[in-house]
């Protein structure tokens, strides 16, 4: 379900790329023994300083070669000008590492987002109400940028929601319940652990704003080979460490959230040796770590390759994907999440994973089957119906829902056209049923897919049914870290 979302999140941003209109500004660059009035406008987007690549590798910093199939720079630092309040951390960077950064084209020109890279290549930036001030010291050794960073852990019961990036509606907007945003902000695209970067520094500042704790998540693509490539290989997997624990600084992230799917299952104590290494790393900054897993079940590279119990003892908390029971490209219909399958998976995941690190998955979604007779035999094909749709399919249809105790939740079906259409219904009632499966197991919260399919009704539900707290403090990189609490009881 995620890999399918991601496709159409890139086919949304090549659509609407260049739409939105941009304030220009000229771009002056101060060095220590010069001003510099470049020809050169950086435009201005919703808040964000974009200036033009040629002028960042001519006058700011020379390491840097295009991606283009990524549609990214490559930036090579051999000494960062960042710095971190661990010594770990810091000896983990000093030696370098390469990040990619998103390029958007402006009038057929390269232009980089210079907001938090700045914080990389150590220059200050400031605006008046003409020009773009750049200031760099280019001539120093060793600028460091000190991130005072400390995370907060003050969640009661998780409400987590898995956002792909469409846009940034949910940390604009207060929701019941909610706590936690997982942006698609991550994918590792190289067998060398190159970490292909949508992040949004604005979204941060925004889920902030909001009391968010800001969990990003990062894939593995989804391609079992290349995810075989870097875990066999340690400096790439030291490679995809260093850009986490340098993205988590710039983004001033809580946590970060492991997503890989589709994975060997000769490749499980490989998983294993990574996600201890990447936790030992991003704990040394104070951010959480999660792992996404599916249900137990006879199958290698969607659930055999997962070690819940050795995993469940490294990471923070393990989310259960308690969907897709029956999956896009089934040969039978189904229910994308029928209680029974649900709680099946929880049962048989607790006997690995400890209940306090146990996350439940809900869907907001479900799927329209279609059921048609061809050469003889039934043909069946599927289409993700979002949450929010379903009640206007059976107002146009005129349909009952039929309410299935076996399953917890309504049914409805029809005919059209010679086929017959059949959908298990994901809605407040049968969410109800399985958020209720939080208490009976003292869960440490749910997780959701995905923002933007839902029904407004659903936070309010998870408000009464959870009772959330919405966090006081939030992640900060400008004021001093506090003095260490006692720890709580869901770390």
């Amino acid at each position: 379900m995620k890999k399918i979302c991601c496709l159409f999140v890139i086919l949304f941003v090549i659509t609407t790329m260049g739409i939105a209109g941009a304030a220009e500004k000229k771009i002056i660059i101060k060095t220590p023994d010069k001003i510099i009035q470049t020809e050169d406008t950086a435009n201005l987007i919703d808040g964000k300083i974009k200036i033009p690549l040629n002028l960042v590798k001519d006058y700011l910093y020379q390491n840097m070669a295009i991606d283009n199939p990524n549609k990214q720079v490559l930036i090579n630092f051999s000494m960062p000008k960042i710095k971190f309040n661990n010594d770990k951390t810091n000896n983990l960077i000093f030696n370098g590492f390469k990040i990619m950064y998103p390029l958007e084209k402006i009038n057929n020109n390269d232009y980089l987002n210079i907001d938090r890279l700045g914080l990389l290549l150590g220059i200050s930036i400031e605006e008046n109400e003409d020009n773009i001030i750049i200031t760099t010291n280019r001539n120093s050794y060793y600028n460091p940028v000190k991130l005072n960073y400390s995370a907060t852990n003050d969640l009661a019961k998780i409400v987590m929601v898995w956002q792909p990036i469409l846009t940034e509606s949910a940390a604009t907007e207060k929701l019941p319940a909610l706590n936690i945003l997982s942006p698609s902000w991550f994918s590792i695209v190289s067998a060398d652990g190159m970490i292909d970067n949508k992040a949004d520094y604005q979204y941060s500042v925004m889920a902030k704003e909001n009391k968010y704790k800001l969990w990003p998540l990062i894939t593995n693509s989804f391609d079992p080979d290349l995810t075989h490539e870097f875990l066999n290989n340690k400096n790439a997997r030291k490679n995809i460490i260093k850009q986490l624990v340098v993205y988590a600084g710039l983004y001033e992230v809580d946590g970060i959230n492991f997503d890989f799917e589709n994975i060997y299952e000769s490749d499980r104590e490989l998983l294993n040796q990574f996600m201890l290494e990447a936790t030992k790393a991003l704990h040394d900054i104070n951010v959480k770590v999660s792992i996404d897993v599916t249900a137990p079940m006879d199958d290698s590279q969607w659930s055999k390759c997962y070690d819940r119990k050795t995993l469940g003892k490294i990471v923070d908390y393990v989310m259960l994907m308690a969907y897709d029971e029956h999956w896009r490209t089934s040969t039978v219909s189904g229910s994308v999440a029928s209680l029974p399958w649900v709680e099946n998976g929880v049962v048989n995941t607790l006997k690995d994973v400890p209940n306090e690190k146990l996350v439940l998955g809900l869907p907001f979604y479900m799927r329209e089957w279609q059921e048609q007779i061809v050469a003889g035999k039934v043909k069946v094909k599927a289409k993700t119906v979002a949450m929010h749709e379903i009640d206007t399919i059976i107002k146009d249809k005129k349909l009952k829902p039929l309410w299935l105790e076996d399953k917890g939740q309504e049914y409805v079906q029809y005919q059209q056209d010679g086929a017959i259409y059949k959908i298990w219904i994901e809605n407040e009632k049968s969410l109800d049923k399985k958020i209720n499966l939080v208490e009976k197991y003292n869960l440490a919260g749910v997780a959701a897919w995905r923002k933007g399919f839902e029904k407004p009704e659903v936070w309010q539900l998870l408000e009464a049914k959870l009772n959330s707290k919405v966090p006081e403090e939030t992640t900060t990189c400008i004021k001093k870290p506090k003095k260490k609490n006692k720890k709580s009881t869901i770390t």
